[in-house]
């Protein structure tokens, strides 16, 4: 952030200078430079903007400007701007009024998303297509689909193979998320399988990573109904899981290969447990007294 203030502080030192471009030439420096100025310059800076004619180029900074001080006016000046013929200011303007709506919940988060959506190939003229991404991964995240932003963020890493890190705090927050729960829509599990498994090929350095992606995967085999996947995710699991939690792991495959029918198994995921006590489950690390009884009736069923 610091940069790009830095930059808009540059930027509005060599403004002026603009107005003495050929017309071409300034009409293709003049939005980006004043837009930038609008959105990361402070106080002195963005005073520049004040000495151009209200054209609508400048007019869209301005605006801009004002959505970021978060004006009263704000909301008015860009919805006038959104229905400005320029290609290069009413999907600007578009894409300021959606963020506006998205931080005061005017309008759903997957109706943001949708919308956004909608005016990417406009966005991508206006030299905004990256930026409305990443507004609609947000929008996705905040409504809770889950498998739209995994998609969305699949999308990116296609696009921009060289800005992968842009979108990382997002990959992990979702895959955290996948771990907790499973979708109820199967074609939005098999969606999510997919984003799973590409995540798990770029995961090999994180372990807490791969541990969220094998459940995420482990969770959405069980709700789709694939049990030789959802054993393998979680074999997996349980070699990198220790103490209460690799417990629990087994556990949960334990349970698994009974339903499948697989006694020898399951009675080997149960191995490591000790036994002859009602609480043997409490020798290991991390045991608690509610794993050791599911320990004990799992192996009444063997």
């Amino acid at each position: 952030e610091s940069d790009h203030s830095h930059t808009a502080d540059l930027i509005a030192t060599g403004l002026p200078v603009l107005q003495a471009y050929a017309a071409p030439l300034r009409d293709r420096l003049l939005p980006s430079a004043a837009q930038w100025v609008a959105r990361y310059g402070n106080e002195n800076a963005t005073k520049i903007l004040e000495q151009f004619p209200d054209d609508p180029q400048v007019a869209l900074a301005k605006a801009l400007l004002a959505a970021r001080r978060n004006a009263p006016d704000a909301e008015e000046k860009l919805k006038a701007l959104s229905h400005e013929t320029s290609p290069l200011v009413w999907p600007v303007a578009r894409e300021a009024l959606l963020r506006q709506a998205l931080d005061r919940k005017t309008l759903p988060s997957q109706a943001v998303a949708d919308q956004v959506d909608g005016i990417l190939p406009a966005l991508r003229i206006a030299g905004r297509e990256k930026n409305a991404r990443l507004l609609q991964i947000e929008a996705l995240m905040s409504g809770g689909n889950l498998a739209g932003a995994a998609a969305a963020i699949r999308e990116w890493e296609r696009l921009y193979p060289d800005d992968r890190t842009e979108v990382e705090p997002q990959k992990t927050d979702i895959i955290r998320r996948m771990a907790q729960a499973a979708s109820s829509v199967g074609r939005q599990n098999m969606d999510e399988v997919a984003f799973l498994k590409d995540a798990l090929n770029g995961a090999s350095e994180s372990v807490p990573l791969q541990r969220d992606i094998l459940d995420g995967l482990a969770r959405r085999y069980e709700a789709m109904g694939l049990p030789d996947q959802e054993r393998d995710a979680l074999r997996k699991l349980a070699d990198l899981q220790s103490g209460a939690q690799g417990m629990a792991v087994r556990i949960r495959l334990a349970k698994l290969e009974l339903d499948m029918g697989d006694a020898k198994a399951a009675r080997q995921d149960l191995s490591g447990f000790a036994e002859g006590s009602p609480d043997a489950a409490l020798a290991l690390p991390g045991g608690s007294s509610s794993q050791s009884v599911e320990v004990a009736l799992l192996r009444a069923q063997i």
